[in-house]
């Protein structure tokens, strides 16, 4: 099959859109256009194979074409077929800088192999300004600044503090802790942290470590700080990044970091109308709840001082709505920054990600 990303996680044997270009004999037996992602389909590719397909089905969003002759076939004139056929003769095509077979799902790696992807993602030229993910539209670029405001305010003064950062990428945070006394970043990535070296520079109160998240090289109760920025939802085992956490703080130390919001508006809009749950990408394990989180904040003995929530999208993904509003959600200037302030507003219960600061408490049973 050959679909929409989104589909890996579902189905075995998916190669993405732009497959063809690193694969040039792929014949797959059944293509399901998304009627806006399909110009990143490479035009020679689907040209051809479009002789060979036939409809089979059709709505707001997908049509799905096989090669199979026994399935019935749609009539030329169904309503959801001459919009996409016209703009197909049109023409629009955006094949990806960077090709791949098909989308990985982290959910199979180990450590190791998650440290190879990583290292494979933050290799490539000319994504560095957004720390080495591709951020097409306005939207994703205003998100990533919104994070980076939202840790500088939660960050505050750490002046002549210590501060552990938690996937610190390419540096990314490490201005917001100039100041610090001791400022340690830390990344799985081999090549997130040479970059991060060339990028920031290390001295005697900063310096860049290849570690493990779960495996933290650090003494006991060390740290005034730590800070991981999208991370949490990256690891393999949260509740055990929370356990090094907790250890390699101080009592009364500070953890500030984001999350994807498994309960975010429009995620909640989803399982109302009794569609399938799905993650916000495939490199992530599991994601959280605010009020998931805070309980798990709880069980690992941390008090939630603040929680805020960060962007709002009240119909990404919703049948006969996401599709209509995408183009101004992604890229309307004005809109954008009305979902900026709305997730603001609506609270970490509801924003499309939290991002929250706690405070070590208490005596752990599981240090």
């Amino acid at each position: 099959m050959m679909a929409p990303d989104e589909f890996v996680e579902r189905f075995p044997d998916v190669y993405c859109y732009e497959a063809p270009l690193l694969k040039r004999d792929l014949d797959p037996d059944c293509l399901v256009l998304h009627k806006g992602l399909w110009g990143r389909i490479p035009e020679s590719f689907l040209s051809v194979w479009m002789k060979k397909g036939r409809p089979v089905f059709a709505n707001e969003v997908f049509v799905v074409y096989v090669k199979r002759g026994d399935l019935a076939v749609l009539e030329k004139n169904h309503v959801h077929l001459p919009n996409l056929h016209r703009s197909m003769r049109e023409r629009g095509e955006h094949p990806r800088e960077n090709p791949r077979l098909r989308p990985l799902h982290f959910a199979s790696l180990d450590v190791e192999g998650v440290r190879e992807a990583m290292n494979e993602r933050y290799a490539k030229v000319g994504l560095e300004e957004f720390g080495g993910y591709e951020h097409p539209h306005l939207w994703d670029r205003e998100r990533y600044r919104e994070v980076d405001r939202l840790t500088q305010r939660m960050l505050g003064s750490v002046t002549g503090l210590r501060v552990l950062e938690l996937g610190c990428g390419i540096g990314r945070s490490a201005v917001f802790c100039a100041e610090a006394g001791d400022y340690l970043g830390t990344d799985l990535s081999d090549v997130a942290i040479e970059k991060a070296r060339q990028r920031c520079g290390e001295n005697g109160r900063q310096r860049f470590e290849r570690m493990d998240a779960m495996s933290l090289r650090v003494p006991d109760g060390v740290m005034d700080v730590v800070l991981g920025v999208e991370i949490i939802e990256h690891v393999q085992d949260a509740e055990k990044m929370l356990s090094e956490v907790r250890r390699v703080l101080k009592p009364g130390g500070r953890f500030i970091f984001n999350s994807a919001n498994r309960d975010s508006f429009h995620l909640r809009m989803i399982q109302k109308l009794g569609l399938p749950e799905f993650r916000g990408t495939y490199e992530h394990f599991r994601e959280f709840g605010y009020g998931e989180m805070c309980g798990l904040l709880g069980k690992h003995q941390f008090e939630v001082e603040e929680g805020v929530g960060l962007f709002l999208l009240p119909y990404q993904a919703v049948p006969g709505v996401s599709d209509t509003i995408k183009g101004l959600a992604e890229n309307d200037p004005q809109v954008v920054e009305w979902l900026r302030v709305l997730g603001e507003r609506a609270g970490p219960e509801f924003g499309f990600e939290f991002m929250i600061r706690a405070k070590k408490t208490g005596v752990s049973a599981n240090p």
